[in-house]
């Protein structure tokens, strides 16, 4: 039975977008031993419209599996708690067979009550005194600690999620048998991390014992951010210098004597090199790290105990090769992990495990044409013709009203120099002058926590979201003060900030600067040195290093750019006005500019408003600045 027909008789209704959308997920979910990529732009009602499809599947092949992985908590919970409760009832009201469904969060997501002990034994009597009755409501939290903080504002103060988290040494057996039930669900959530990690071990996590050959289907949401977290684990360094430094407010003599040998060991081994290995390189290693967990092991201090299980953590990546290496300006010695094609292993673990498997986000295709728009990701994943599956994009023809105002060609740069390190003080100043001026809620979304600091003093008002604080207590605090203006380094992915009664909020987002990533010349130079060492085929590895690592900035300052976007138009009747202060976005009618690539940010509905945006002048700007 088709979406439409299967929503009508629940009493809902769907646009034909959705409608679209959800038979496509179905024909996806059919095409055994394909990959589809669907994208997906906000108003399209994709959580339910894969949802209904794959409790759908599991009616008509009893026995099967379904595993949905997401980013964000946020969805995660809203997909196990709404969406695939729903989609549950509408199937069975018509198969009569009513699938099961588990959240599945990783144990750092919980609550160690041997780590919330010790932390709480830091905290002052004052302290335990003053917040006695959530100290105790905290104790007897047995769920997420997110949930916790939803609950009751926030943890006490003085403790943090990361101070009383379970980790992989300091774990609760209840976490242990709600892993064990959730993982015989039909339907299992969880986060894109615990795909990561399942697919690092090989199915090992997902795939094991009887789950082994069990028909499982693949649903990825948010799947730019997938990838996002597989290119981050290309590459870990553990810098022996750092480490020593870190070992100092815990650590006895004899174990800085044994880092300052493996230090005078690998130095040499480096030979001046950013990255170097071989099998005697990575023999030694091994048994100096392996040396350094066993005298680890008679520490019980909170910081032993976490690095001993960072360093078996490294030591059990078997698809990233070892080496070591120096830093080019101060010759620090650092142990390397690295693998630059890890993401292709994607298509390898997806075909072994999974019938069929679909990938699908609001950012996934950076062009109007999804084959060319998807090419990037099938690209960097490995995913080749032959396992490609559907390629199709969705978007509602009305979906918000947005006007835009675009900073001119003249307006002033946000960096003195092209490095994008120095911010620059008159840029500061034209954005606070323009902010100033908005009238009603204003959302600021600014590229780091030093440009929201020099914002706010510009701008003399607005909450300013603090290094280190949770973005949702920062919009606690910002509702409570009753500011005009939140100013924040975070929020372009997943916030929805409502009014009281649920209706629109924000009449201006403002995103300061195209979110360009600096460049990071010690990693391309560790990469190109494995690539020479491993690729010879590869005649230029620093050339193809510096175009790939581009063409990724590139396409993640698109998908970033189109989040910010959205962060205004959450529902059908919302109204808002978008900012953007960085003059290397093209305008519409502008020819020959350097980043012409980046208008695939604006939604298509949305194209006649960029036609028309207000432009920003500004005093004739002398500095020039490029993407590197």
């Amino acid at each position: 039975m088709r979406f439409t027909k299967m929503i009508h008789s629940r009493g809902l209704s769907a646009r034909q977008v959705q409608s679209d959308y959800a038979d496509t997920v179905t024909e996806a979910l059919n095409d055994r031993g394909r990959i589809a990529l669907l994208q997906a732009d906000t108003g399209v009602g994709k959580s339910l419209g894969y949802c209904v499809p794959a409790a759908m599947k599991l009616a008509e092949r009893p026995g099967a599996r379904v595993i949905i992985c997401s980013n964000t908590i946020a969805l995660l919970r809203q997909l196990d708690q709404k969406d695939l409760p729903l989609a549950i009832d509408i199937v069975g009201r018509h198969t009569g067979s009513y699938a099961s469904h588990a959240l599945l969060l990783g144990r750092q997501n919980f609550i160690s009550s041997a780590r919330l002990e010790f932390a709480l034994s830091e905290l002052s009597e004052k302290q335990v005194a003053e917040h006695h009755a959530r100290i105790e409501a905290l104790r007897g939290w047995d769920d997420a600690i997110d949930l916790f903080v939803h609950e009751y504002g926030d943890l006490p103060p003085g403790l943090t999620a990361d101070r009383i988290c379970q980790t992989s040494y300091a774990r609760d057996e209840s976490y242990d048998a709600s892993k064990r039930e959730a993982l015989e669900a039909d339907i299992l959530v969880c986060s894109h991390a615990m795909l990561v990690n399942d697919l690092l071990l090989g199915g090992g996590m997902l795939f094991n014992g009887q789950h082994a050959a069990k028909e499982t289907y693949l649903i990825v949401d948010e799947a730019d951010l997938l990838h996002s977290m597989l290119i981050e684990r290309q590459q870990t360094r553990l810098n022996l210098l750092e480490l020593r430094h870190d070992l100092r407010s815990f650590a006895k003599p004899p174990l800085i004597a044994k880092v300052d040998a493996i230090i005078e060991a690998i130095r040499p081994m480096a030979q001046g090199r950013t990255f170097i290995t071989s099998e005697s390189i990575q023999s030694s290693v091994r048994d100096h790290l392996r040396g350094l967990i066993n005298a680890l092991r008679g520490y019980v201090e909170d910081e032993a105990q976490h690095l001993k299980a960072n360093i078996e953590h490294m030591l059990g990546m078997t698809l990233n090769r070892m080496g070591v290496g120096v830093s080019p300006i101060r010759h620090e010695p650092a142990v390397v992990f690295i693998n630059p094609f890890l993401p292709r292993v994607f298509e390898r673990y997806v075909t072994d495990h999974y019938a069929s498997s679909m990938l699908t986000s609001g950012t996934l295709s950076t062009f109007d044409d999804i084959d060319k728009g998807t090419q990037w990701i099938r690209r960097d994943l490995g995913i080749s013709p032959g396992h490609t599956g559907i390629l199709a994009q969705f978007s509602p023809t009305h979906f918000g009203k947005m006007m835009i105002t675009l900073a001119g060609p003249d307006y002033p740069a946000p960096f003195l120099y092209g490095d994008e390190i120095d911010i620059n003080p008159r840029w500061i100043a034209a954005a606070a002058e323009h902010i100033k001026h908005l009238l009603g809620p204003v959302l600021v979304l600014t590229g780091s926590h030093q440009e929201s600091r020099l914002l706010h003093a510009a701008l003399g008002e607005g909450t300013l979201h603090l290094f280190g604080e949770r973005l949702t207590a920062v919009v606690n605090r910002h509702h409570a003060s009753h500011e005009r203006v939140l100013i924040t380094a975070a929020g372009k992915v997943g916030l929805d900030m409502r009014g009281i009664d649920g209706g629109q909020y924000l009449q201006h987002v403002v995103l300061t600067r195209i979110p360009f990533q600096p460049r990071d010349e010690l990693y391309e130079r560790e990469l190109a040195s494995y690539i020479r060492a491993t690729h010879p085929s590869i005649s230029n590895p620093e050339s193809f290093v510096k175009s790939t690592r581009y063409m990724l900035n590139l396409n993640a300052a698109i998908r970033i750019t189109k989040q910010s976007l959205g962060r205004g138009i959450r529902h059908p009747d919302d109204a808002v006005t978008f900012h953007l202060l960085d003059r290397r976005f093209p305008l519409y009618d502008q020819i020959g500019v350097s980043h012409s690539a980046l208008r695939a940010a604006i939604p298509k509905r949305f194209i006649p408003d960029y036609k028309h945006a207000t432009v920003l002048q500004g005093a004739a700007a002398l500095e020039e600045i490029t993407l590197w």
